[in-house]
């Protein structure tokens, strides 16, 4: 079952999706053409979501090893998958004899529709793993179907950044400067993973080696994103002070570990290999803190947002729970900033673009996918309702059939019959007590009886043989007021109607009811207290309970009103710019 957060911002909306991954397992997903999604666990699950949110399957449990922060770790969609069936994973696993590997393999889904398993695997790539960190930990599909791109974190051992020096720190990361090795680049190779003629560094006699593989050089925990307009945005998770967006270009080195971000990195900078290392500037860098990290770059390229997040790139981080914007002009020069769009998202492990262009983060510690969704400002309903009298029975009919909703949303609603009763539904009735005629007092005015004179507290037409009254003033959860719209009930002078007429009809029946079937204008009704609230369009939800917006400004009995559903988002620490 899907959840729906609403956020901050009015139409903004995070909706949760269950992947059915364990809890602080999911790494990564994919869309499929049909708008369905596969998911992967760390321990080796591949799960297939239906579009609809509705129960997830697992299709695969794959073989991986999971020491340190290993396992399976990315899945990436051919294509051309509607026909060729074809998939990506990468993950770390067990080759035997104590040791271990990354891997990059290619997998067909069986099955017709929706997949039911994975089966024919086959390696594309395989490196050895020196330390349980940092393998292989993104994977795209190049938009031709024909290259694959694949990031590869540095795979060095961990050490506190306060207290490295030159001798202590892990040499093994300084790998990640040479070309010539496979660890913290980002490669770019065919499908049967042998590297592309036009990479940077490729040789046709030695197509298969990590040279001619190599695309882009000096990283340390990398994420790719391929912006569909071209090019390649590469984020890079620091270890002392700085995380990095960069635009990768081929053949460029990022200057990891001797710098990260514009600074040199403690005691790598006081080794020999690193004192003649000049910094490659990132694109940007923003300040590291515990456990964060940046992922995505992802591009939107969609229509529903607002304008000022179009052709914009959407990146969180991990360890802060927030969701970014930032943009770049064509020359990669930066344009704004990273800025906050929304916190509280969780720990986010990816970020991936659905059908329609919405930004999905995939986020680790609820294994939910979380779409961010744009919807047209809502608009309130206008409640409208005719009122019948049975004169004998006592009976009042109050039928809100003919309130409408600008969205066409399906409506709930709730009626105040003014003397204590209530009742739900667009049609139904009311027996008023005999004792609520007597006295024919103004129910706005304590005490006082109702004269001839007296003015209603709403405009109203005149000798109407049904009543129909129309208007609201709703607030937002955010307590912004929504514009008041009121029908015409002033009479043809352009003045209210007085109560006279009404007011003798009503006393000639029994009890002060009027003899005629219906009421001749809304003064009977407006009496009785029928107060229409047309309430919640149908599915607007959170956690399962609805929440009601109530009208913050007082409201005389017989006014209309109108109830849309709250903007949830109230306590919740999700919020949008």
């Amino acid at each position: 079952m899907r959840s729906r957060r609403s956020m901050a911002a009015a139409t903004a909306v995070l909706t949760d999706t269950p992947t059915g991954q364990t809890a602080g397992e999911l790494t990564d997903v994919a869309y499929l053409p049909d708008g369905s999604a596969l998911t992967t666990g760390r321990q080796g699950s591949v799960r297939w979501t239906p579009k609809s949110g509705g129960q997830s399957t697992e299709i695969a449990s794959i073989p991986v090893y999971t020491g340190g922060s290993l396992g399976l770790t990315s899945i990436a969609v051919a294509p051309d998958y509607a026909t060729s069936r074809t998939i990506y994973t990468a993950r770390a696993l067990s080759t035997g004899g104590g040791e271990r590997a990354f891997r990059v393999s290619k997998w067909q889904a069986e099955g017709t529709g929706a997949p039911t398993g994975l089966t024919g695997e086959k390696p594309v790539l395989q490196i050895p793993v020196n330390s349980d960190n940092r393998g292989i930990q993104d994977l795209a599909v190049d938009p031709s179907g024909a290259d694959l791109w694949v990031a590869v974190g540095d795979n060095a051992a961990d050490q506190a950044p306060e207290t490295a020096t030159k001798d202590t720190v892990d040499k093994f990361a300084l790998r990640a400067l040479d070309p010539g090795q496979p660890t913290g680049k980002i490669l770019r190779v065919n499908t049967n993973g042998v590297g592309v003629s036009n990479n940077p560094f490729y040789d046709k006699f030695a197509p298969d080696s990590w040279r001619s593989r190599t695309y882009l050089s000096g990283l340390r925990d990398p994420r790719l994103t391929l912006d569909q307009r071209g090019g390649i945005v590469v984020t890079d998770n620091g270890w002392a002070a700085r995380n990095e967006v960069n635009i990768a270009l081929p053949g460029q080195n990022l200057k990891w570990p001797c710098w990260e971000g514009n600074g040199k990195t403690p005691g790598y900078r006081d080794l020999a290999e690193c004192g003649g290392v000049l910094n490659t500037a990132p694109l940007t860098e923003t300040a590291r803190q515990a456990n964060s990290g940046l992922l995505g770059g992802v591009f939107y390229a969609g229509q529903s947002y607002p304008e000022s997040y179009r052709a914009r790139h959407f990146v969180a981080d991990k360890g802060a729970g927030t969701l970014s914007t930032l943009s770049f002009d064509s020359t990669g020069r930066m344009v704004d900033q990273p800025a906050a769009l929304a916190s509280g998202i969780g720990t986010p492990a990816a970020i991936a673009t659905a059908p329609n262009g919405d930004i999905v983060v995939a986020d680790a510690s609820t294994s939910a996918l979380r779409r961010l969704s744009y919807r047209p400002a809502n608009k309130a309903p206008t409640a409208s309702f005719d009122v019948t009298v049975e004169p004998v029975t006592r009976r009042v009919w109050f039928d809100a059939s003919t309130s409408t909703d600008p969205d066409f949303d399906n409506l709930d609603y709730e009626w105040d019959f003014g003397d204590g009763g209530a009742g739900t539904g667009g049609v139904l009735f009311h027996v008023y007590d005999p004792a609520a005629e007597k006295g024919d007092r103004h129910p706005d005015r304590e005490g006082q009886p109702r004269g001839d004179d007296d003015h209603d507290p709403v405009r109203h037409p005149r000798s109407h043989r049904s009543h129909r009254s129309g208007g609201h003033d709703v607030r937002t959860g955010s307590g912004h007021a929504l514009p008041r719209e009121r029908a015409d009930h002033t009479d043809g002078g352009g003045h209210r109607s007085r109560r006279r007429a009404a007011h003798r009809e009503l006393n000639r029946g029994e009890g002060g009811l009027p003899e005629s079937g219906q009421l001749h204008d809304q003064r009977a009704a407006h009496r009785f207290g029928a107060e229409l609230l047309a309430a919640l369009p149908g599915g607007q939800r959170q956690q399962g309970r609805h929440h009601r917006v109530r009208d913050q400004q007082p409201r005389c009995r017989g006014q209309s009103a109108v109830r849309r559903p709250a903007t949830a988002g109230q306590g919740l620490d999700r919020r949008v710019a």
